[in-house]
């Protein structure tokens, strides 16, 4: 067993959302800044960036990599920089921890949630890379792994309400002056990385759109859920980019093979510290509510009335967080608490 506030870590992609994020949770696990090294790339202006309330990380160039030695390293960067420099750290012996979809599919890399399926760590780690899910699946597979612990699930049908801060900082900023434009009357001139404008808007797509007619998002939400459960189920996703900041929402469908029992679900979700489930039906969480929270929070659970064996619900939580940073901060956690074999 091993201590993550005692190895050392690499954040390549510190001054992005994610990468920032991973930051402070580091910071609330209690990494000491002395084992943090915060990589850039070069295209930020900035030379250092704050640690908590009284410490500074200065910034290392990814260049520099080769004169660190590290434990574990968060990559919080883009598909095309990741195939390469996760497999460069990796056969170096470092414990990768990767937030890009790039090897989410790949046979020899763990796709985890720790507390889902973190046991897959004891096959150990062929690449010494470690996969982090899709932001929208770690919030979904948080709520079906208990459901699917009391019942078999036959089907799940999902409709996700994204945050623009999914699709990063230039998403966020465009959102922001998009609305001033509008509230100004003005046009909107600039669209950026979406396809229509997304103030007071709704976009029914994200990522590329494929010949079966899904996005290359739904997709990915679709067949990861599956890997993570180790599961079979139908399951279907529909995948839509919404003017809010920050937090991923979702209105879920699930059918069991026999009738499910709301008041023993209730009690099972009551069992897990990052669930919250409100307690009315008529009380429900929004995106707004859930920014900077760990936790999946769950409102609108019943019964479906009208399809058999199925239950519905809301779920919203922090897509930056819960679904991103925290989730890789925790597998490395979970390393050093349970796999402390895994790192060299």
């Amino acid at each position: 067993m091993k201590d993550i506030k005692k190895i050392k870590i690499g954040v390549f992609g510190s001054t992005g959302l994610v990468g920032q994020k991973i930051i402070s949770v580091l910071h609330q696990f209690g990494v000491p800044a002395c084992n943090v090294i915060a990589f850039t790339s070069g295209m930020s202006k900035k030379t250092s960036i704050s640690y908590g309330e009284s410490d500074v990380l200065n910034l290392l160039h990814v260049d520099k990599r080769n004169d660190t030695s590290l434990d574990v390293a968060f990559l919080a960067v883009e598909n095309s920089i990741s195939q390469n420099l996760a497999v460069e750290l990796g056969q170096k012996g470092v414990v990768v921890i990767d937030k890009s979809s790039y090897f989410r599919m790949d046979v020899e890399v763990p796709l985890v949630v720790p507390g889902v399926n973190d046991e897959v760590l004891l096959n150990g780690l062929a690449k010494n890379i470690i996969a982090n899910p899709n932001c929208s699946t770690i919030q979904l597979v948080s709520v079906l792994k208990p459901l699917s612990d009391l019942y078999k699930i036959k089907r799940v049908i999902i409709s996700t309400y994204q945050s623009v801060s999914g699709a990063g900082k230039a998403a966020m900023d465009i959102l922001d002056n998009q609305t001033k434009s509008v509230l100004v009357h003005q046009g909107i001139a600039d669209n950026g990385v979406f396809q229509k404008p997304i103030a007071f808007n709704v976009i029914p797509q994200i990522d590329d759109i494929i010949e079966t007619g899904e996005s290359k998002e739904e997709l990915k939400m679709m067949r990861e859920t599956l890997r993570i459960l180790s599961s079979d189920f139908e399951i279907s996703a529909s995948c839509a980019r919404v003017p809010v900041f920050v937090g991923h929402s979702m209105y879920v469908h699930v059918e069991f093979d026999e009738d499910p029992q709301i008041s023993i679900i209730k009690k099972e979700i009551s069992k897990h510290k990052d669930l919250v489930l409100s307690k009315q039906l008529d009380e429900y969480v929004t995106p707004i509510e859930v920014t900077n929270e760990d936790e999946v929070y769950i409102s609108r659970l019943y019964k479906d009335p009208r399809i058999k064996n199925s239950i519905k619900f809301w779920c919203a939580a922090d897509n930056l967080l819960k679904g991103a940073a925290l989730n890789g901060v925790m597998v490395a956690d979970v390393i050093c608490k349970k796999y402390s074999s895994l790192l060299k």
